[in-house]
């Protein structure tokens, strides 16, 4: 079986965030599966190089480097703008082209419900001889808080398409219990499409030896000057940060004052003030609270490891990830009783009500001032880490692939004329393209996505010869070592002669090669 991972969520924003972890972690561990099972990558190339290198860097030693794809597009296609849908339509048929040459029984995208502000693009085709296509669902957090999320018109028709596209998948690999029920409770899509695969965390998310000096060292580069309580996550209304906040401020004089609160995340200037605005309000002081910023993964494991409470406040989950980090690291860890919190939690005592500050603070406080109890939480981090595993989360998604495969039909099978069929769906009203610099970027987008038609080329430098008439030694070794590749050949590669005149572009050195060697 040939399976091609769409891998742009490790391209957008999610690259910094749990999808992007989640992503990474569970693409390596399908490539380590002993199924034997061939993997490849796509990725897309409207993103800077910069990023595409960073995701060929990951699968460095992994994977071929012949099995990294980039599909090519005209863009922009960020969906926000009405002026992209064109361009859009007709980018996810590129994209689509690129997946035909590259043939995989199996596609599988990483992330799905993205491409609204960013050039992020994936599609559940409907090309009906193609491969078998899965998408991974991390929640349903839109749908189910319509008004928080979907006030946006634009947005929510962008967001709604996504779940009509989601039918027409030949499976959804959940990455939750909670996540999967989600589907089968609030969609019309067939519940035996969907596939708990579950989650776990990378292995350098453990116990470690942090020395005096280091610990002083974060400290003081992150500004925490006490003992701490953690948390981590994105600003937004789901992840409950001013609800911890309030809940801080309620602890007990000298457990407040004893402690710092640390904000892990990334935050923008007009949200860290709001924040502290909130924190005053409350009666706490600036210094009670840490921002951090983005922390690179070494230094977020050792903060992991020395924290006084990992606290995750969150309303709504798919799975959790920082929660289960924070265990593997040994961190005495608390958080809510929803959605799939439970799941990673795995011990009732060691959750709370989060829409209830006096429950979230009242548990804050007994983790903090009961040793035996706080032992008992790092006691059930450690149970309730081993439970998790890439492992069992690979197996399981290869399982659901394997079983899809099953019922495959017997003309249901990639064609040769998959260009033509792409230019079809084009000329039969989907693109409305109307710039000719789009038009003339789609026909190279069609035909650098035309894989199987690609040749490697082996382009020799000839402009010595073609510009001069002297017959210098240059000349001689240049013409002597074109006459040998060209009659010898190289295994792989068509030898293609080029030349450059000064100021110009390089050029096929067609002329040369039909006077000198037809």
């Amino acid at each position: 079986m040939h399976i091609l991972f769409d891998m742009q969520s490790c391209q957008s924003e999610s690259r910094l965030r749990g999808i992007g972890r989640y992503s990474l972690s569970l693409v390596k561990a399908v490539i380590g599966n002993p199924s034997g099972h061939k993997v490849s990558i796509l990725l897309n190339g409207l993103y800077p190089i910069d990023i595409i290198n960073s995701v060929r860097n990951e699968f460095r030693g992994l994977i071929a480097e012949e099995n990294i794809y980039i599909f090519s597009a005209v863009g922009p296609v960020a969906y926000h703008d009405k002026n992209n849908h064109a361009r859009n339509n007709v980018a996810k048929i590129c994209r689509d082209l690129a997946i035909a040459n590259i043939r995989p029984d199996v596609v599988c995208n990483t992330s799905f419900s993205e491409g609204f502000v960013d050039d992020f693009l994936v599609s559940i085709s409907d090309v009906s001889n193609g491969p078998k296509q899965f998408s991974i669902v991390y929640d349903l957090i839109p749908l189910l808080n319509k008004d928080i999320y979907l006030a946006d018109e634009n947005f929510k028709n962008f967001y709604m398409n996504k779940l009509v596209e989601f039918e027409s998948a030949d499976g959804l690999l959940a990455i939750s219990s909670s996540a999967a029920n989600e589907v089968k409770n609030n969609t019309g899509i067939c519940p035996e499409k969907v596939t708990n695969i579950s989650s776990a965390v990378d292995s350098h998310f453990k116990k470690i030896n942090i020395t005096d000096d280091e610990k002083k060292d974060l400290c003081l580069k992150y500004n925490i000057h006490k003992d701490f309580v953690m948390t981590i996550g994105v600003l937004e209304p789901r992840k409950n940060i001013e609800a911890l906040i309030h809940a801080f401020s309620l602890l007990e004089a000298d457990v407040r004052n004893s402690h710092t609160l640390v904000l892990a995340c990334q935050i923008k200037p007009h949200d860290k003030e709001r924040l502290l605005t909130i924190a005053r309000k409350h009666g706490l002081h600036d210094e009670d609270i840490a921002f951090t910023g983005f922390i690179p993964d070494d230094e977020l494991v050792a903060l992991y490891n020395i924290c006084k409470l990992f606290v995750f406040p969150s309303i709504h989950e798919g799975f959790g990830l920082p929660p289960l980090e924070a265990m593997s690291c040994g961190a005495a860890t608390i958080a809510s009783n929803t959605t799939s919190l439970p799941e990673v939690m795995g011990w009732q005592e060691s959750m709370f009500d989060p829409r209830d500050v006096n429950d979230i603070s009242n548990l804050m406080q007994k983790a903090l001032i009961d040793d035996k109890f706080r032992f008992a939480l790092t006691d059930n981090a450690q149970k309730q880490a081993m439970k998790f595993s890439w492992d069992i989360s690979a197996q399981t998604a290869i399982d659901a692939f394997e079983k899809s495969l099953n019922i495959l039909k017997a003309d249901d099978v990639i064609t040769d004329d998959s260009l033509n069929q792409s230019i079809k769906r084009i000329n039969n009203g989907a693109s409305q393209l109307i710039d000719d610099v789009d038009v003339l970027g789609t026909a190279w987008a069609l035909a650098k996505n035309s894989f199987l038609a690609h040749e490697r080329k082996l382009l020799i430098d000839i402009s010595v010869l073609v510009q001069h008439d002297a017959r210098t030694g240059i000349q001689r070794v240049v013409r002597s070592v074109l006459s040998n590749l060209i009659n010898s050949g190289c295994n792989g590669y068509v030898i293609r002669p080029i030349y450059c005149k000064m100021g110009e572009l390089f050029h096929y050195a067609n002329d040369y090669l039909k006077h000198n060697y037809d």
